[in-house]
């Protein structure tokens, strides 16, 4: 029976000519690289991959634009050089995430000591805690990575997406090489129902704040507002999940650092939730690595960044059209 309006699975247009093109075209690429990882010194193979972050980022020259034009809302305080991020944005970074091409090859010693963990807090507990535990995160330095250098450094987390990549076929198949294979690696922010599964003790989540997806919270710093998306805030209030601040950056040519901050106090995350100043806590562990390494900062991050209003802090209303189950 056909619903009226609503054309048949049948009646949809396949792939184009040039989506099967370019969907083949990235597998191939996706071996290529993975197997010059295993053949190549780690410099070589870094010097081997420049070109291909040059024309990576050359792809994506409207996104680049954007970015480049979110460059005045940086506060005058941490602004950095023009050039600096420029080439932070358009090589540095396309260069840096590279790295994801070959997730199980992370917890090998030889990349797993060019990623450090920084932590205020006791990290073998953070391995063994049964207290279910949500990072939370930006848009900034190659974040794509984060989920897999956590995955490799012995905490099994799983990473929420609003949408689904473009070659959904191969992203999969890069999310299933990264261990454990127990642990899915992204889930979407439609499965409410998964999300909750996911947190259920010595479970662990990754959900990025500088969305534009379900209720918003603006935080005020340094004459400016920060708008954060509440939903991480009211899962773990939901849940009673730990929420942690985590940030990656990279410092020189593959050489990344974790920023783990201090946990946001349960008060703020109890029976009557404090969602204020559980952003202000998130805010300032997060901008204590942000201001050191502005160049960074993504697109995302830097167009919820505004000038801060004479009205008083309030939450704003769902950014869609469409509510997410992180806004209810």
């Amino acid at each position: 029976m056909r619903i009226a309006g609503r054309p048949s699975p049948s009646a949809l247009p396949g792939p184009s000519i040039r989506q099967r093109f370019g969907a083949e075209v990235a597998w191939q690429a996706f071996h290529f690289f993975r197997f010059a990882e295993r053949v190549l010194p780690q410099r070589l193979l870094s010097l081997f991959l420049w070109p291909a972050a040059a024309i990576w980022a050359a792809a994506e020259v409207p996104k680049l634009r954007k970015t480049l034009a979110e460059y005045r809302r940086f506060p005058p305080t941490w602004r950095p050089g023009r050039i600096r991020f420029f080439l932070r944005q358009t090589l540095g970074l396309y260069h840096a995430r590279l790295v994801y091409l070959w997730p199980d090859r992370l917890t090998d010693a030889r990349w797993l000591k060019r990623c450090r963990l920084h932590a205020d807090f006791d990290l073998p507990a953070l391995r063994i805690t049964e207290r279910p535990i949500i990072f939370v995160s930006l848009h900034f330095g190659p974040f794509e990575t984060l989920v897999y250098w956590l995955r490799a450094h012995g905490i099994p987390v799983t990473v929420l997406v609003g949408r689904p990549a473009p070659n959904q076929r191969l992203k999969q198949h890069q999310y299933s090489l990264s261990p454990p294979a127990g642990v899915p690696l992204a889930v979407s922010v439609n499965e409410m129902r998964r999300m909750r599964e996911l947190l259920q003790p010595g479970r662990r989540l990754l959900v990025l704040l500088d969305v534009a997806r379900g209720r918003q919270l603006k935080v005020p710093f340094d004459g400016h507002s920060f708008q954060l998306a509440t939903g991480a805030f009211r899962l773990a209030a939901s849940t009673g999940a730990e929420v942690i601040p985590c940030l990656i950056t990279e410092n020189n040519g593959w050489q990344f650092d974790i920023h783990l901050g201090s946990p946001i106090p349960r008060r703020d995350l109890g029976q009557k939730p404090d969602f204020e100043r559980a952003g202000a806590h998130f805010l300032q562990e997060a901008l204590s690595v942000i201001q050191c390494f502005s160049s960074q900062c993504g697109q995302r991050l830097l167009s919820c960044i505004s000038p801060r209003s004479t009205e008083p802090s309030e939450m704003a209303p769902d950014q869609n059209d469409t509510p997410s189950p992180l806004g209810k």
